[in-house]
């Protein structure tokens, strides 16, 4: 007999994101104030190392952090929402295919930059060595992009601490976790 397993987090139900659908997953990138990941991005200066010089106008950190608890509020709903590393690999795709790779907005505002290009998009693989500086806690799955900011106005906003990460739009199912799937996920 199968059972779903209605997962809490803060005594507030706690779903899974599904793409199963081809008209789901990531449509955009946004620079926010106060990222959902609760990590902010670095800016870096030419050499890459992390500096309060901000000559080459780099910013780079995690978009997505897997099996990381989201508060989300819809309406009087509340509840949490998390992505497993299949389904951020499976949007990473999705957007790939899609060229979506300058899709950004800022504070999820539906108003497009054009001048703000995506120069790298990475997922943590400890096994290939791709364990990006500054994040080493974060775990394997995490996505990373880094984007060049030419718009000097967002540019002083990222300076200014305005903006300090990244959030994604995504389109998505909730999913409840079958519990003959948890020992998988847990893993």
């Amino acid at each position: 007999t199968k059972y779903l397993l209605i997962m809490t987090y803060n005594n507030l139900p706690l779903y899974y994101i599904g793409i199963d659908d081809e008209e789901l997953g990531m449509s955009a990138i946004s620079l926010v104030d106060d990222p959902a990941v609760e990590r902010n991005f670095l800016k870096f200066k030419k050499d890459y190392k992390f500096r309060q010089d901000y000559d080459q106008h780099i910013i780079f950190g995690p978009a997505i952090i897997p099996d990381k608890p989201i508060y989300r509020k819809d309406g009087d709903k509340e509840y949490y929402v998390c992505f497993g590393r299949d389904v951020i690999e499976s949007m990473v795709i999705k957007y790939s295919k899609q060229n979506l790779w300058n899709s950004v907005n800022l504070q999820h505002n539906d108003i497009p930059e054009d001048n703000i290009i995506m120069i790298s998009f990475l997922i943590k693989n400890s096994d290939l060595g791709i364990v990006p500086r500054y994040y080493e806690d974060l775990p394997d799955g995490t996505l990373f992009v880094a984007f060049k900011v030419m718009n000097e106005e967002v540019w002083e906003r990222v300076k200014d601490g305005e903006l300090q990460g990244f959030s994604i739009e995504c389109l998505a199912e909730l999913v409840e976790m079958p519990d003959d799937d948890l020992d998988d996920y847990l893993r």
